[in-house]
C-alpha cells in the first residue's frame, strides 16, 4: 500500500513538515513530485507500506491531504482509488457515474 498527500499552494513550512512528518512515520524518504503549473501543487508519495486502506486514508488525514481526494477514495465513486488524475475524457463520458472505471472503453487520441 501507499500513501499520497496532496498539498496545494502549500508554505515552505507545510512542505517541510508534511516531507519530514511522513519520513519520520514510514522511515522513508518521500517521493516529492511538483505540478507543471507553476508549482503550486505538491505530492508526497511513500510506497510499499504494509498497513491496509482504511490506515492509509487515516494517515492521509492525519498528514493534510486534500480531504476531497480522500473522500472520493473512501465512497470509490467516478474514480479509481488512489489515482491522483483520471483522463478528462473519462470525466466526460456519458456513463462516467453509472461504469467503473476499467469497463469504460476511450478512444485516445494519438500524440503527435
Amino acid at each position: 500500500m501507499r500513501v499520497t498527500v496532496d498539498k496545494d499552494n502549500p508554505t515552505v513550512l507545510e512542505l517541510m513538515k508534511t516531507y519530514f512528518n511522513m519520513k519520520y512515520l514510514f522511515g522513508k524518504e518521500p517521493e516529492l513530485r511538483v505540478s507543471k503549473s507553476g508549482g503550486l501543487n505538491h505530492h508526497f508519495v511513500v510506497r510499499g507500506l504494509k498497513i491496509s486502506f482504511l490506515d492509509s486514508l487515516n494517515l492521509r488525514r492525519f498528514l493534510g491531504d486534500d480531504l476531497n481526494r480522500i473522500h472520493l477514495d473512501e465512497i470509490g465513486v467516478g474514480k479509481p482509488r488512489q489515482v491522483l488524475f483520471i483522463p478528462f475524457e473519462y470525466l466526460t463520458h456519458p456513463d462516467f457515474l453509472s461504469m467503473p472505471f476499467k469497463q469504460i472503453h476511450i478512444k485516445r487520441r494519438k500524440r503527435k
